[in-house]
């Protein structure tokens, strides 16, 4: 297969679990077959440029759970383009729940109308309201890095796992949203979601931002 191009990044084949453009469906266009499904709501799909599609998900949609997605805390990196659209009155809002158990990998959430990152009982804001975004989480050897653009937010450590994700899912954590838990879908523009089997370095998370922000009018 031949490598994909996001204007002037190419998606590296040989690390890629998972790659979702939102090119008009959930589908993994990586060749993996790990394409998505909606549990509930419908998403309304539209082109930011040339090279950046996005998904835009509202409070009453989010996927069904995709139980296959590997996972490595030796090494492993999420990398999304996120754009916050509503304001959600302080509530937990759920954008990505990469979910093993409690401290093993932190979701993306939006909450006081701020994405931030969380992990077990920790968290941190990072300080972004509504414009588009890089995300990016990178582990190794048990340490996650988190990101926004190319500045490092946050590090902290999670256990160690090696396996299957019990529970990856779009826009809502596994136990879908509930008032007990304060976890409910957010209300935002997904776009260009890559899953590898490497840790991404400092440097490599500035040269992606580098390289793609201008197909977001950054």
């Amino acid at each position: 297969m031949k490598n994909a191009y996001i204007g002037e990044y190419r998606v590296p084949w040989a690390n890629t679990i998972a790659y979702y453009k939102f090119d008009w469906n959930l589908n993994d266009s990586s060749g993996n077959n790990r394409n998505l499904s909606l549990a509930t709501g419908s998403v309304t799909y539209w082109t930011e440029s040339w090279w950046a599609k996005y998904g835009y998900f509202n409070t009453s949609t989010y996927t069904n759970n995709y139980t296959g997605m590997p996972y490595n805390s030796s090494a492993y990196t999420i990398n999304i383009w996120y754009k916050r659209v509503g304001n959600n009155s302080g509530e937990h809002q759920t954008v990505a729940d990469f979910h093993t158990w409690w401290n093993y990998f932190p979701r993306l959430r939006v909450f006081s109308n701020e994405v931030w990152y969380i992990v077990s009982s920790s968290n941190v804001s990072t300080s972004n309201t509504d414009t588009w975004s890089n995300y990016c989480i990178s582990i190794s050897n048990n340490t996650a890095t988190c990101y926004r653009n190319w500045t490092q937010v946050w590090q902290f450590a999670v256990n160690s796992y090696n396996n299957t994700l019990p529970y990856f899912r779009l826009n809502t954590v596994w136990y879908v949203s509930t008032a007990a838990y304060g976890n409910y879908p957010a209300d935002g523009r997904m776009s260009t979601l890559i899953i590898e089997n490497k840790a991404r370095t400092a440097q490599e998370v500035a040269d992606y931002y580098n390289l793609t922000k201008s197909n977001y009018w950054l």
